[in-house]
């Protein structure tokens, strides 16, 4: 079980999140081009 550290900070865990989701929507919209 990983325990967060006191050195990551909560808005960078949700720039995290976001960067992945943005990630995961460009890929999406990169197969359908196809």
């Amino acid at each position: 079980m990983m325990k967060i550290d006191k050195n990551v900070s909560f808005s960078e865990i949700i720039w995290l999140v976001l960067m992945i989701s943005t990630i995961n929507r460009e890929r999406v919209s990169f197969f359908n081009t196809f």
